[in-house]
């Protein structure tokens, strides 16, 4: 992207915006997977009843391979998909609005913005991107629960009939 900006094609604030979408689209997919089993994890029953800390450890680290033995190992990845368009969001937007907000912040004060100034920006614009891409995180969560295991699910359904659901 860089040509982009450096041509004048592409302002700067844009290009970091789709820079960071197009990390987060690769952090999603690394992490999925890990992300599933944790959600496995929390969402088993088994893990609800009472024992000891080496039993849980135990059992915690055989869900990747009962998930894999009865699923296949493309079950892993069970999610990625949306995961990876929520953190495309996530970083997009954490990106553009932290910009949105330094701009503002320097309107505001007539002045560039101190370090802190900056955490302040970046603070606001990772809470406004936390708030925008919440549904998405419900969505991760929900496809890939121990309670799904092996049922393909839609995530448009999912999300109406949460919405309708719950609102």
């Amino acid at each position: 992207l860089q040509p982009l900006v450096e041509s004048g094609t592409l302002p700067k604030t844009a290009a970091l915006t789709i820079a960071g979408g197009i990390a987060g689209g690769f952090q999603g997919y690394v992490l999925s997977p890990t992300l599933l089993l944790k959600t496995r994890v929390m969402t088993n029953p088994v893990f609800r009843e009472k024992m000891s800390l080496a039993k849980t450890t135990a059992l915690s680290l055989t869900i990747g391979f009962d998930v894999v033995l009865n699923e296949g190992l493309a079950a892993l990845m069970k999610g990625a998909n949306i995961f990876a368009l929520k953190r495309v969001f996530d970083w997009a937007t954490r990106f553009y609005f932290s910009d949105v907000f330094a701009k503002l912040l320097r309107s505001l004060m007539g002045k560039d913005l101190s370090a802190l100034e900056s955490m302040y920006a970046d603070f606001l614009g990772g809470t406004a991107s936390t708030l925008a891409t919440l549904p998405l995180d419900v969505l991760v969560a929900k496809t890939q629960d121990a309670k799904k295991a092996g049922v393909a699910v839609s995530p448009l359904k999912m999300f109406l009939d949460e919405l309708q659901e719950k609102g």
